[in-house]
């Protein structure tokens, strides 16, 4: 018979996306098809910093 064992108490996690806060922009499409004009680059977003804290019993 095998145990496993859960992992217990605290678990910390930190993700930073865009640390240096740059003006990142998504390519856009174009659809000529309908008639519209030109579409920009979509801006993607400014610096976001995420933080988690977890606790399992």
């Amino acid at each position: 018979m095998r145990t496993v064992r859960k992992k217990t108490g605290w678990d910390f996690s930190a993700s930073v996306f865009n640390l240096f806060n740059a003006d990142i922009r998504e390519p856009a499409k174009i659809d000529l098809t309908s008639g519209t004009g030109v579409i920009h680059d979509l801006p993607m977003p400014r610096r976001t910093i995420w933080l988690q804290a977890r606790y399992s019993l």
